[in-house]
């Protein structure tokens, strides 16, 4: 008689699931929101954190279940940890891009300031 095959480990396809989402919904949708109504991009980007971090501590804890017990999902558990370190790189990159922006506009703001009053001194200027 065959052996049955053992049960996908439950933490490794969670893993697996929690990384597409972070991949499709984090990067793809993110994408499109920015285009189509930016503050949405906020949501995008927890909800990316999130599924990450859930993909990456699932994935870790699928690991030592798979090699105490024999079941299957190895792959689905490495696959759910690749997906969400991409995830938080993705993050991380964001946030330090979002840091220098938001710098840079700082340190630019007196250049700013004169460019404004100089467009507005030519617009109220008479004929």
């Amino acid at each position: 008689m065959k052996e049955s095959p053992q049960p996908n480990n439950q933490k490794a396809v969670i893993s697996a699931v929690s990384g597409i989402i972070a991949l499709v919904v984090g990067l793809f949708a993110s994408c499109l929101v920015f285009f189509v109504f930016p503050p949405l991009i906020y949501c995008t980007g927890f909800i990316l954190l999130a599924a990450s971090c859930v993909a990456l501590i699932t994935g870790y804890l699928a690991r030592d279940e798979i090699r105490r017990t024999g079941e299957e999902g190895a792959g689905m558990a490495q696959a759910g940890l690749v997906m969400g370190g991409v995830g938080l790189l993705v993050v991380g990159f964001s946030c330090i891009c979002m840091v220098l922006s938001v710098g840079g506009l700082a340190l630019m703001e007196p250049q700013i300031g004169n460019i404004f009053s100089e467009i507005q001194s030519t617009l109220t200027a008479s004929p």
